[in-house]
């Protein structure tokens, strides 16, 4: 990182005021046309200092960022991110967060090299915060500071300055740009989801108003949403709240979505719990033990499969965690586990927090997962050993059926006697073999 000192993290509010009144006495440089408040504006661009704009704090692309920072560094309020985005050392922050989003991004790679200059102006409200290029104007302070002299264009930046707008428009907007895809990667699953949960807060949980303001399907928005809770849900079971770094050191976005799939198709509470248990036993086992089992299959594979053994797997659990009073199971005393007993909506509630409680039991049901889904696996390669002969049967049925509609148009017959003596000589022993009692 540069010599922060050197680094101006935007002019105070009277200073931009004063600024913006010089700029509106001016003819702009060129105009930028972008689509906004329902139709195409041209949007005047102005050239201003690089310590002009500030960042905007409320920026859907750090939510997640801001909330890792907050975990690392714990002697700061839970608010210091919404108070104030005047303050200095909140903007020195968020620059912070920003160059670890960019860190090896093409990005950095490109403006690198002092060649490469500007080409698109960053976008800023009325108020001098940035909408859209907070993340190339960090990496562009960083590289003025670090060598005023090689980087001496980036001492002023093209800026397109919006007119009063409202907060609705200005998401809409951060929507429609996060559409270009240099700008998509930016975003962070996680920090898309809280976006979106954060939102229907404010808009009163008005799913279609909120999925029109992002220029998303609603149904998309559920499952981002969704899969944010059981992120937060592994931090919690490992004791890292709001370290989000570490669900993204664990992919956990392929693991996530299969996962509240197919809790989304669970009616009951309790297999729901014991879905989840499962699949975090899973994510556990890859990243701790490094099995090779799973390591093979892909962890979101094995995920995906587990609805189809769910009864199986309920059992296992149930055998490996339950500690419940002898009164409240009422069925089949001698094999209270063997069947879905009175109350096990709730037990298997309990069993799933249990099973996921420490990373011991953790760790122990991950192998129940792996050990039932691969038992299920290897029962399905039996089944279509014992099926094959009559599969392959049917599938040359349907080949000589083919054939014989092509020979209302086929001439070439070379062949085809020696191949249908070869072909009866193999249902002979077939036929032998089908008979042998």
């Amino acid at each position: 990182m540069a010599n922060i000192q050197r680094i101006e993290f935007g002019w105070p509010l009277l200073k931009r005021e004063d600024k913006f009144r010089e700029l509106r006495a001016q003819q702009p440089e060129s105009y930028h046309a972008e689509k906004f408040r329902g139709g195409v504006e041209k949007i005047p661009v102005y050239k201003v200092p690089i310590g002009f704009p500030k960042y905007r704090l409320r920026n859907g692309r750090t939510l997640t960022m801001q909330v890792d920072w907050l975990a690392r560094n714990s002697g700061q309020p839970a608010d210091f991110f919404e108070r104030d985005p005047e303050i200095e050392v909140v903007q020195r922050a968020q620059h912070e967060i920003l160059l670890e989003m960019g860190k090896g991004s093409e990005l950095v790679k490109y403006f690198n090299d002092q060649a490469n200059k500007q080409t698109r102006p960053l976008i800023i409200d009325a108020q001098g915060f940035v909408i859209n290029g907070n993340r190339r104007l960090s990496y562009w302070r960083e590289l003025h500071a670090k060598d005023p002299k090689k980087y001496e264009h980036l001492q002023n930046v093209e800026v397109a300055i919006l007119p009063e707008c409202s907060e609705e428009d200005k998401l809409r907007l951060e929507a429609v740009l996060q559409i270009a895809p240099d700008i998509k990667d930016e975003y962070k699953w996680h920090a898309e989801a809280l976006m979106f949960r954060n939102l229907l807060k404010e808009f009163n949980n008005d799913e279609e108003k909120v999925a029109g303001i992002e220029g998303v399907q609603p149904q998309y928005m559920r499952e981002q949403i969704a899969m944010l809770n059981e992120a937060e849900a592994i931090l919690r079971y490992k004791g890292k709240e709001n370290q989000w770094g570490i669900i993204d050191k664990l992919e956990a976005a392929f693991d996530l979505g299969p996962l509240v799939r197919a809790m989304a198709q669970e009616k009951d509470a309790g297999k729901k719990s014991l879905l989840r248990a499962a699949a975090f036993g899973i994510i556990e086992q890859k990243e701790v033990e490094g099995d090779k089992r799973i390591l093979s299959q892909r962890s979101y594979k094995y995920i995906q499969q587990l609805p189809k053994v769910m009864p199986k797997l309920a059992n296992a659990l149930r055998e490996q965690f339950a500690t419940v009073p002898e009164r409240s199971i009422t069925r089949v005393e001698d094999n209270p586990l063997g069947v879905e007993p009175a109350g096990t909506t709730t037990l298997d509630i309990e069993i799933g927090k249990k099973s996921i409680s420490d990373q011991k039991s953790r760790l122990r049901t991950g192998e129940i997962v792996v050990d039932v889904l691969e038992s299920f696996w290897q029962a399905e390669r039996d089944k279509q050993k014992e099926d094959a002969v009559l599969q392959n049967l049917q599938r040359a049925h349907r080949f000589v059926e083919a054939a014989t509609l092509a020979t209302a148009h086929a001439t070439e017959r070379k062949g085809v006697t020696k191949q249908i003596d070869a072909i009866r000589a193999a249902l002979k022993k077939i036929e032998t073999w089908a008979t042998d009692k």
